[in-house]
């Protein structure tokens, strides 16, 4: 009797030990939204930079050629500093860094220049580790 009752405890530890592993363990997740640009100029607003650290805008439904001259521009709400990238013809998606954790930031898609009806694709919100 008294060996089950030292079994039983051992069992019941072992798996509480796994269970609180596993609960400190950190999981970093990203959030995935789909993305079409049917105007002009498209932004996905109010990121929270505290929360995440990049947003990845992937378009694998284009050929890069069709992208030429594609913007997206990054804008920190409060600062209003502004950077941007041109597609080249040798990408389909990118990567902006979402630099100050302070900041919200916006995202600025222009397909002004680029002959393409609707871009379609995803984003991505990377989460800051």
């Amino acid at each position: 009797m008294k060996g089950l009752h030292i079994k039983k405890l051992a069992m019941v530890s072992l798996v509480f030990g796994c269970v609180m592993i596993f609960a400190t363990t950190p999981t970093f997740a990203a959030f995935t939204g789909y993305l079409i640009c049917s105007r002009e100029v498209t932004y996905l607003s109010k990121l929270d930079a505290s929360k995440y650290r990049s947003v990845t805008l992937d378009m694998k439904e284009h050929d890069p050629q069709e992208l030429i001259g594609l913007e997206v521009c990054k804008v920190a709400s409060f600062s209003a500093n502004k950077s941007c990238m041109t597609f080249d013809g040798s990408q389909n998606s990118v990567t902006v860094t979402l630099d100050n954790a302070s900041e919200p930031y916006t995202i600025a898609i222009n397909k002004s220049v680029v002959d393409v009806g609707i871009i379609s694709g995803t984003f991505t919100l990377n989460d800051r580790e």
